[in-house]
């Protein structure tokens, strides 16, 4: 920091502070943006490898958007105590007790959300694997229906009763996704269709029936 040994000790603390908020505020804004880019050509290269082809621009913001909010909420949480530590040494109180005690802190809060960080987790794999989104037919923990809602901690289901299921993402160890089996089964229905009227055709058309 600059030397500012000759000014007021109120004036010179205020201005250490102001650089320690200003230096955490660009770090948020730089490290958002890129969370942002990161996570968007992730999921871009990952689809690509998984076959999904090219998500749609909405689709893609959705998913880049679920994933970057945790990722710039966990970012700002960090720096922001960094920030709180930088500001309480500024002021001569000893930070080493308030950092033993974060680390505690952390480690209790770790061993009590460990299903939360599952669900996060496994959340993030859909995403980036792209193995299901909203509207598609799915069959997750026994239970079939459409895609309402997804994040990055449960899906929602709604099956042919319109029954609606919440199922936490890491209890999701099978999932079937019937949205391609869709497709191509209604491609070879249209194909047998098509192939089907020919032959009718030729069998009703006189001109195209061979002679005897």
């Amino acid at each position: 920091m600059p030397d500012l040994t000759n000014l007021p000790d109120s004036v010179e603390i205020g201005l250490q502070i102001a650089l320690v908020a200003g230096a955490a505020l660009i770090s948020f804004l730089v490290l958002r943006a890129a969370v942002g880019i990161s996570v968007r050509h992730l999921i871009e290269r990952r689809t690509a490898e998984s076959g999904g082809g090219v998500l749609p621009r909405a689709e893609l913001e959705r998913r880049v958007n679920t994933i970057a909010r945790l990722a710039v909420r966990v970012a700002a949480t960090v720096i922001v105590v960094i920030a709180m530590l930088m500001t309480l040494d500024l002021f001569g109180i000893d930070i080493g007790p308030a950092v033993a005690g974060l680390g505690v802190v952390g480690i209790a809060v770790g061993l009590g959300a460990q299903t939360l960080v599952r669900d996060w987790l496994a959340g993030i794999f859909v995403v980036l694997e792209n193995q299901y989104s909203s509207g598609d037919i799915v069959r997750i923990a026994d239970v079939e229906g459409v895609v309402e809602d997804f994040s990055l901690r449960r899906t929602t289901l709604r099956d042919a009763d319109g029954t609606i299921h919440t199922v936490p993402n890491g209890l999701v160890t099978v999932a079937s996704n019937l949205r391609h089996a869709t497709r191509e089964d209604s491609s070879v229905a249209s194909d047998s269709a098509v192939a089907s009227d020919s032959a009718e055709a030729q069998l009703t058309d006189p001109a195209r029936t061979p002679p005897a």
